[in-house]
């Protein structure tokens, strides 16, 4: 019952509105602009006097969606997400998609994952999702004006092809993923198992198509087990097990810098198995010219 007492709500808005304020791209004006990169695909349309629309996927994260605005012209509380008609068959009835937060600041309205994803399928069916609110501080005689921001889905099919050729080459993991990494060994052991290989192959991968890695620093590490030099040692192979596989692969050797610690800075106690475990270990950690990938 409450829901459908503030749908009522939202359609009193809409049929007693002293005037409805509406920010949408027309047909000339409709361009979506696709940003590619192998970190995140983005696919944005400007929305004139209001702002941006984005869909933005990261790698290995959900898709967003959110709309960005140059103004306060929404007020805080539930907005109206309908999808409207193509605007070669306006016969066709609007669609409801539900109510939306809207919020105060420079992205009024931020989707789910799912959500954003029906927007896509809205817009390559030629429809118009639009979000109905009322606007912010417009109370006159009793009457509300009320805000309306629309999607156009006019040149929509071209920018998405081009998006999802984007995602065909997005990395599968995503950057906090890839900023910092962690090999484990098995008992007095430096050599590389296949899980290992295979997240090495992932991170080359990265370092060969990003251009922008400034250092890879490899950190070889033990437990406590033997003596300090005997560890001292073997932390040295087991980093440079990683860094060989690195040059093997074609990683340039300037951007390599090997440390190796021993038993020192372990990450959990030594005095079971499995703190032990987790000692025994290699860190992998990328730096970029313009931004330190960290996860801390």
């Amino acid at each position: 019952m409450q829901r459908l007492n503030m749908f009522l709500g939202f359609f009193f808005l809409l049929n007693n509105a002293l005037q409805a304020s509406s920010y949408q791209a027309n047909m000339d004006q409709s361009q979506w602009s696709v940003s590619n990169h192998i970190l995140s695909c983005q696919m944005s349309q400007e929305i004139p006097s209001f702002g941006h629309a984005f869909f933005n996927q990261p790698a290995g994260e959900p898709l967003q969606f959110y709309l960005t605005s140059h103004q306060h012209v929404m007020s805080e509380g539930k907005a109206s997400l309908r999808s409207l008609a193509p605007i070669w068959n306006p016969n066709r009835q609007a669609r409801d998609l539900g109510l939306i937060e809207v919020q105060l600041g420079p992205r009024p309205i931020q989707i789910e994952a799912d959500l954003a994803v029906a927007l896509l399928h809205e817009l390559h069916a030629g429809r118009s999702p639009q979000f109905l609110r009322r606007a912010v501080g417009t109370v006159i005689d009793g009457q509300t004006n009320a805000v309306e921001v629309s999607l156009s889905a006019v040149n929509f099919r071209d920018a998405y092809t081009r998006y999802q050729q984007c995602l065909g080459q997005l990395m599968p993991v995503s950057l906090v993923q890839l900023s910092r990494s962690k090999l484990n060994f098995l008992p007095n052991q430096s050599s590389l198992n296949e899980e290992a290989i295979s997240w090495l192959a992932t991170l080359v991968d990265f370092i060969k198509r990003d251009g922008q890695l400034e250092s890879v620093f490899i950190d070889g590490y033990t437990d406590n087990s033997h003596s300090a030099r005997y560890n001292r040692a073997l932390s040295k192979d087991r980093a440079e097990a990683v860094q060989d596989y690195f040059l093997q692969q074609g990683v340039a050797a300037d951007l390599i810098l090997l440390r190796f610690h021993g038993e020192r800075f372990p990450i959990a106690s030594n005095e079971d198995a499995e703190g032990r475990q987790k000692n025994r270990r290699v860190t992998i950690r990328l730096q970029r010219q313009s931004l330190t990938l960290t996860h801390r």
